[in-house]
């Protein structure tokens, strides 16, 4: 599962979290990342970069050396793993630029640090599904009752409040809670706690 607005991406095994990864995903503008359900369908060690189209074009545009191909070796920004989605125009891959990750960067494709490169390879298999999701707002109740709220700046300026899946686990005292429009406002990516409703009611709040 990668979250676009959180550049993170999340591997589970049997339903259960086993791994997270800080990911660069595609600029605002022409190059997001598109959202939806796919899977791995190739997995190539050492890729060859066949340049898209649109890319070359733009190298044009700016004055740059236009290559068709880019073999294997330290100026393939592919870096050395490659995962072939069925969105057919990007991939989950390595780089040669680790500067780059946990940024909005990429011509679309979902772009990890080398040696996380390295750990994904070796446990996702072909078939594996893929959700590219993109929810600037997360919501999450822990066992006491606290809701945390975590609010990511909307690069790609779809909307910021939660999914309506999200929002029916939320209690009505958390979205009338005056620090929750602050949090998503202020978009600073932490988890904020808000009290539980028996925190409230000892602090003499209303429900």
């Amino acid at each position: 599962v990668i979250n676009l607005p959180q550049r993170l991406l999340f591997y589970f095994e049997g339903g259960r979290l086993e791994g997270w990864y800080p990911v660069a995903v595609g600029q605002p503008g022409s190059w997001q990342t598109p959202t939806g359900s796919y899977r791995v369908v190739t997995k190539e060690r050492d890729p060859v970069w066949d340049v898209p189209v649109s890319i070359q074009r733009e190298m044009r545009r700016k004055g740059e050396k236009v290559r068709k191909k880019v073999p294997p070796g330290p100026d393939n920004p592919l870096g050395s793993y490659w995962l072939g989605l069925s969105l057919t125009c990007c991939g989950i891959h390595g780089t040669n630029a680790p500067q780059s990750i946990y940024t909005f960067q990429t011509h679309g494709c979902i772009r990890l640090a080398p040696e996380d490169a390295v750990d994904l390879f070796a446990r996702v298999s072909v078939g594996t599904p893929v959700e590219i999701l993109y929810e600037p707002v997360l919501v999450a109740r822990d066992d006491s009752g606290t809701t945390y709220v975590e609010a990511h700046p909307d690069v790609y300026g779809r909307g910021g409040e939660p999914q309506l899946t999200q929002e029916a686990s939320i209690p009505v005292w958390a979205r009338t809670d005056p620090r929750w429009e602050k949090i998503v406002k202020q978009q600073e990516a932490t988890a904020v706690p808000l009290p539980s409703s028996g925190e409230r009611r000892a602090a003499g709040g209303a429900e």
